[in-house]
């Protein structure tokens, strides 16, 4: 879970690395390999670049009858996150067990709890009130639109931590 971040970028990279559904019996375990990934300047007000430099993570994936996924993720994770303009970096444990349920349209709920790194985009900063990166710690249910489009904002008890002002 820990990369929603909304560490949607690997979750769409994962979603992209065809997980084998067709061949393999259901649930079924996959490491989760560590990708670096970038977020645009819109998120925070420039370039963030985000390194992954411990992941230990796995997921245990189910396909529903509907085609429907359930990607329960556990493991250690640690990102390194860095301003691009300035070179500042924060590294964050991000390694908050949770539950993707990504619908057949590409839509998905994130369920999360403990340490998870999320980032939004200019728009969904507006829809759900959180900052364009946020370490958060607690409770978070999260639901993005198909194409990682609008975002809604469930449940969220605990503590944010924005990080743009952080790594400015």
């Amino acid at each position: 879970m820990k990369r929603l971040v909304v560490l949607v970028p690997v979750l769409l990279a994962l979603l992209a690395f065809s997980i084998p559904t067709a061949h393999a019996a259901s649930p079924f375990r996959v490491p989760i390999p560590p990708i670096p990934y970038d977020i645009p300047a819109d998120s925070c007000g420039f370039p963030i670049h985000v390194d992954v430099p411990v992941d230990k993570e796995y997921m245990t994936v189910t396909t529903l009858a509907d085609g429907t996924q359930i990607w329960v993720v556990r493991g250690s994770l640690k990102q390194l996150v860095t301003n691009e303009n300035s070179g500042k970096s924060i590294l964050v444990n991000s390694s908050a067990p949770g539950t993707f349920t990504i619908a057949p349209d590409g839509s998905f709920l994130m369920e999360s709890q403990g340490e998870q790194l999320v980032y939004m985009d200019a728009a969904q900063q507006q829809q759900t009130g959180l900052p364009g990166l946020s370490l958060i710690t607690g409770q978070l249910t999260l639901h993005i639109g198909e194409d990682y489009g609008d975002a809604t904002l469930l449940h969220l008890k605990g503590r944010v931590r924005n990080l743009c002002p952080e790594l400015a």
